[in-house]
């Protein structure tokens, strides 16, 4: 509620880049691990290393198939090559001083030579009166 600060700001643009890196990454025959290491560069770049770990970040995204949470999951140090036509979360969520938790991401299904975001709501941070 309210204009967001400098802060949350400086966040959500992290976040956005974060989950764009993995959005420009993602095709057939990469490595899952490494769409969960695009987007954790995001972070180390941007002085925020340490939030990548276990202690502040679940995953970095997720399968999405009968369950809308599951294997495999985006981190670096699962071993998946993904195919066309997996359909997967993509979201950056963690723990950042500049502004707690975010939960930021999109639902990109796998296409021949990329893959198309399946979510239509744009990339912004809204702003309520407070």
């Amino acid at each position: 509620m309210g204009e967001p600060s400098d802060a949350q700001r400086r966040s959500f643009e992290i976040f956005r880049d974060a989950q764009q890196a993995a959005q420009d990454f993602l095709r057939p025959g990469v490595n899952i691990s490494d769409v969960a290491r695009v987007q954790n560069d995001v972070f180390r770049a941007a002085g925020f290393g340490e939030y990548t770990t276990p202690k502040y970040t679940r995953v970095r995204g997720h399968n999405l198939g009968l369950y809308p949470d599951e294997n495999p999951y985006v981190l670096e140090d699962v071993d998946c090559v993904v195919r066309e036509s997996m359909v997967l979360i993509a979201h950056p969520n963690t723990y950042l001083p500049l502004s707690g938790y975010m939960v930021f991401g999109d639902t990109l299904l796998v296409t021949a030579d990329g893959c198309e975001s399946l979510s239509s709501t744009e990339k912004t941070l809204f702003a309520r009166e407070a």
